[in-house]
């Protein structure tokens, strides 16, 4: 992916005299130990550029870490502007001590000693240093039913993913939006009451119990924080003049806290439209006048012939959110490409996606219950960009983002640092329905994190195919801490790549990014459905030009359910259930079931060994090779080579060779739909009465019951 920024270079990407610069201020971990010290605000100070030789010394808070420990030392303006253009600036990294810490080119630097280590950078702007105290390994036991939910309803912080074993686990709720009951009509300023049909909440998601032994694992980090999502209280209305675009960019111009801009139901204004950077605090809400569906539940474009609708005709978004923009809220409005246009790079922009300081990000921006479409026929390299703080597009229908030749997603992120939520909506995207990554933050360490992508509905038109070019549904280059939980893939095919729904792998993507990750990712409760291949994770892209500092950790692929997976829907071509990559470590694939007709391979590895796997009580349909490396033979040739030391037990892999694998897996000769609890319902638990149903004491595939309740609604119309 790559970012259009010719449209946004009057606004968006302008010189600028003073840089925002934070020296030396520890990022994620990046490996096993524990996140070092999260930035704040005042950890930042401006310098203006003809003070660059002025030598600075800035020294923030001292930070522990473990041995084993990396951290990536930001530096988060990195570019500086001058007669000869934009410029890196070039860093240079030292550390007193290389017994204790060693620090590369990039201010990655890992602790392999206990000790006391000073690490220095230098620029033309300046120098700082940090001391380092390294400390022995420690681990931290897992956290209890009793802490497993804080008020935000997501996990506690701890230092240090634990092996944990897989038993039964507490619920992980993450809590949609309260139901607010808007001020009654009577007032002169309220809003008026929200109609349509009952409220649909999606159900809370309780966690299969697995009793039985199964392997331990390192588990990812879950994540972090939340978006805030409940719906403010108005204390005045402005309502805007129908087709009047001038009336209503005046309105969001001079709009503060508190305040509803309201829109006539079936009002158009055609323009690029954008919501303003404001000094107050507060909530500004932009609505029409009439929300045809109540709260949590999703726009449908059947439901919403009577929105106000802001409509671009160019490359310009119809709905762009200012760097460092704050508190906006866009409820019930369609934004759209008109029909006849033939290009354009955004049609609703959260942030430029080029910001060089963390103050720049926009912050607490919802969009709720929109309609976000495309032209039919023309291209948009993506309906929504979210690149900023505290980002949530909620019960909202995104449709024919699409494109020929390029990248194109429904949703993208690439930079800021988060929390994203997605919880409710349809997304149509050719190039991915998802995806986080794809082009450099220009701020050094930054990578979007604390990620919830919930209950929505991936979904590819079969008619798109030979029409728009099409690489992934979901797709992760640099995220972490990321839960992707309870939604539906449907439709996938070969075309610009070889037909893998789910696709992992940390990228650099333009060169300037080696901290690029992908780590503290769980996959669990999804359905995938109608598609050629299910899940490539790959460690990182090997790019000498741009390479990549660490490998892509931490990832859990539980308790979904692959169903019509491994055959190309349009062509027939024969896909894989996994595939696995390169140097990944701590890689998890436990009690998923693939179902589907004449896949090529259960498992492919490649690369590099994989460290640390955990292989078990998977169901595996009929396949031409079970598990398969480039290179070596099938079965305990090629997990010897390519996953030593791993934990390969209690799966099903149908129609193999039992001879060519240890003891502790079974190998049926045909698996049908009728060992299914109800394939044709959705539930794709195995019957109680198969032998192989149970494993090693523990349910062998998917709990079907529970992910039928985790996507309850998700596909509805």
């Amino acid at each position: 992916m790559r970012v259009h920024l010719a449209a946004f270079a009057a606004r968006t990407f302008r010189a600028k005299s003073t840089l925002a610069i934070a020296l030396l201020t520890l990022g994620t971990a990046c490996s096993d130990g524990h996140d070092s010290t999260a930035v704040e605000p005042t950890d930042f100070v401006s310098l203006d550029t003809r003070s660059s030789r002025t030598k600075l010394t800035v020294t923030l808070r001292d930070s522990s870490l473990q041995v084993g420990d990396t951290a990536s030392m930001l530096l988060p303006a990195y570019r500086k502007q001058s007669t000869e253009g934009t410029q890196d600036i070039i860093a240079r990294y030292a550390s007193s001590d290389t017994a204790v810490v060693i620090v590369d080119s990039y201010g990655l630097a890992r602790a392999v000693a206990v000790g006391t280590a000073r690490v220095t950078a230098r620029t033309v702007l300046g120098t700082g240093t940090i001391v380092l105290t390294i400390s022995a390994r420690t681990e931290v036991a897992p956290a209890t039913t009793a802490d497993a939910a804080t008020s935000t309803g997501l996990p506690p912080v701890t230092d240090a993913p634990a092996m944990v074993p897989i038993t039964p686990e507490a619920p992980v709720v993450i809590p949609a939006a309260p139901s607010t009951v808007p001020p009654s009509a009577a007032s002169p300023i309220a809003k008026p009451p929200e109609t349509g049909g009952p409220t649909v909440v999606p159900p809370t998601v309780t966690l299969p119990t697995t009793p039985g032994t199964m392997p331990s694992f390192v588990a990812p980090q879950l994540p972090r924080a939340s978006v805030d999502v409940s719906y403010p209280s108005p204390t005045r209305s402005i309502r805007v003049a129908a087709n009047d675009p001038g009336a209503l960019q005046a309105a969001l111009d001079a709009a503060v806290g508190g305040d509803e801009i309201v829109l006539p139901d079936g009002a158009t204004y055609v323009g690029a439209f954008h919501l303003p950077k404001r000094a107050d605090a507060g909530t500004v809400v932009l609505r029409s006048a009439t929300i045809p569906v109540a709260a949590h539940t999703r726009m449908t474009p059947s439901q919403a012939g009577s929105l106000a609708t802001l409509r671009t005709t160019s490359v310009y978004p119809a709905l762009a959110v200012d760097d460092g923009a704050h508190g906006w809220r866009v409820v019930g409005v369609r934004m759209q490409l008109a029909d006849n246009a033939v290009d354009n790079y955004g049609i609703v922009t959260i942030g430029s996606g080029s910001q060089t300081s963390i103050a720049q990000f926009p912050s607490n921006i919802v969009l709720d219950r929109t309609v976000v479409a495309g032209s039919p026929t023309g291209n948009t390299s993506r309906c929504v960009s979210m690149n900023g703080v505290a980002i949530a597009v909620i019960d909202s229908w995104l449709s024919e983002c699409h494109a020929n030749g390029r990248d194109a997603q429904a949703i993208g992120a690439w930079t800021g640092t988060g929390p994203l939520l997605m919880d409710n909506n349809h997304l149509e995207g050719s190039g991915q329905a998802i995806m986080l990554g794809g082009s450099d933050p220009l701020i050094s360490g930054v990578t979007p994190a604390d990620v919830v992508i919930r209950h929505n509905h991936l979904f590819k038109p079969l008619s798109w195919a030979g029409r728009w070019t099409v690489k992934a549904a979901f797709e992760l280059k640099n995220a972490e801490r990321v839960l992707f939980e309870g939604n539906v893939i449907e439709n996938h095919w070969t075309d610009a790549q070889v037909g893998f729904a789910i696709l992992m792998q940390a990228v650099n993507q333009d060169g300037r990014a080696p901290w690029s990750t992908v780590r503290d990712v769980t996959v669990r409760l999804n359905v995938i459905r109608n598609s050629r291949s299910g899940v490539n994770l790959l460690s990182r892209l090997t790019n000498a030009s741009a390479p990549v500092s660490q490998p892509s950790r931490r990832i859990l692929l539980r308790d979904n359910s692959f169903e019509s997976v491994g055959r190309d829907p349009i062509n027939g071509a024969q896909g894989r259930f996994v595939q696995l990559l390169e140097d990944l470590e701590d890689i998890t694939v436990v009690q998923n079931t693939f179902f589907g007709s004449g896949a090529s391979n259960d498992v492919m590895f490649d690369g590099k060994p994989v460290v640390r796997l955990a292989l078990a009580n998977n169901v595996f349909a009929a396949a031409t090779y079970g598990i398969l490396g480039s290179g070596a033979g099938e079965g305990v040739a090629t997990i010897l080579r390519f996953a030593p030391a791993s934990t390969v037990s209690g799966n099903v892999l149908t129609g193999q060779l039992g001879s060519l694998y240890s003891s502790g897996n079974v190998f049926p000769a045909t698996l049908t739909a009728g060992d299914f609890v109800d394939a044709s319902g959705g539930n794709y638990s195995l019957r109680q009465a198969l032998a192989f149903s149970v494993l090693n004491g523990a349910r062998t595939g998917v709990d079907g019951s529970a992910v039928l309740s985790a996507t309850l609604g998700v596909t509805a119309r």
